[in-house]
């Protein structure tokens, strides 16, 4: 009898994007439906691991720790998506990103936050333009010269990077008081130093034993963007080993349709 022929190795996607009842729009979640119910084999979405209602968190990471491609849809801000996105990034996977341009403001926005600068996206309104992007995407993971220089520097040589939201009165109660607690921290301060590198922040995460991030209550102006952007910074420290504190709220909700 010959030997039975190896079954060639499947390239495992993992699909991040905002739900339908918080963009309160079906087009993008269709299209990513679609293209996940016709290549049910390879792809996982959120979604689908839903239990009862609920997400396993762990599962999540986990998934995404599993596959080869993390592709994700950031037409809209999503705290979840966010993170998810920095926690693949952080464990080197290829990265396909996609936002439908068609909805107002969305280029305009992902424009605007500048650790973005160097990453691209593929334009998508249904599921044959993601077959498409698919089929063009870079096998070359994103970012991984940046990551790979993290080798040559210092690590665990803080013990705090502290990551702040905004210079509201809580934000700055919760600095003093981790100033008083730590003695070797590095601060973000966003409102001093025009523009932060995403270099500058894996090297602060590297530096790091500790990151604690603050985030904005939704009823603050910019709350999104600023939750999406430090919810970035929480995956990606995550995915580099760090230990990660949220505060005011936890790190994930039951429903994917409300903020981290």
């Amino acid at each position: 009898m010959g030997k039975r022929k190896r079954a060639k190795t499947k390239e495992s996607i993992f699909f991040a994007y905002q739900s339908i009842e918080k963009s309160k729009d079906s087009t993008n979640v269709d299209a990513i439906r679609a293209y996940a119910k016709n290549n049910a084999n390879k792809v996982k979405t959120w979604e689908s691991m839903k239990v009862n209602g609920k997400l396993i968190n762990k599962a999540i990471l986990t998934a995404i720790d599993q596959a080869k491609i993390f592709a994700c849809d950031v037409t809209y801000l999503n705290f979840n998506v966010f993170f998810e996105l920095g926690y693949a990034i952080g464990k080197r996977k290829i990265l396909l990103l996609l936002l439908n341009s068609s909805i107002k403001e969305a280029a305009n926005i992902f424009a605007s936050f500048p650790i973005f600068k160097n990453i691209g996206y593929s334009p998508f309104v249904n599921d044959r333009d993601i077959e498409k992007a698919f089929s063009e995407i870079d096998k070359a993971t994103v970012l991984l010269q940046q990551l790979e220089q993290l080798n040559q520097l210092e690590k665990d040589t803080c013990e705090v990077f502290y990551v702040k939201s905004s210079n509201s009165q809580a934000d700055m109660d919760a600095l003093d008081y981790v100033r008083q607690e730590f003695l070797n921290l590095i601060i973000d301060e966003r409102d001093e130093i025009a523009y932060q590198t995403l270099e500058w922040y894996l090297s602060s995460i590297n530096k790091s034993q500790l990151m604690i991030v603050q985030l904005l209550g939704q009823s603050h102006t910019n709350s999104e963007y600023v939750n999406s952007l430090n919810s970035f910074y929480s995956g990606l420290g995550l995915a580099l080993g760090k230990k990660v504190l949220l505060d005011p709220v936890p790190l994930f909700r039951t429903n994917r349709t409300s903020s981290i």
